[in-house]
């Protein structure tokens, strides 16, 4: 998300990411209108032990969304860049 002068400047393009592979399969697409999109993979290594399951998410504007409740782990917040609720 571009959210300060370091993500800005290490930015990868979401939509450029190309998992899909024989070993990466995409499982699931979701957006939510033009704020945010997430995809879920799983990858399936060679000796089939171990799947991995990824997710990733991209908040095309991150200072637009105010209507989600997010938590980071730590905080709860309205939004990606509002102030902390709990």
């Amino acid at each position: 998300m571009p959210i300060n002068d370091y993500c800005k400047e290490n930015l990868i393009d979401f939509n450029a990411l190309d998992l899909v592979s024989d070993r990466f399969n995409l499982t699931k697409v979701w957006s939510y209108e033009n704020y945010c999109r997430c995809n879920n993979y799983v990858y399936i290594p060679e000796d089939l032990n171990n799947v991995i399951r990824v997710y990733y998410k991209y908040t095309y504007n991150p200072y637009d969304i105010n209507i989600n409740l997010v938590f980071d782990g730590e905080n709860l917040t309205t939004g990606f860049t509002n102030n902390i609720i709990l």
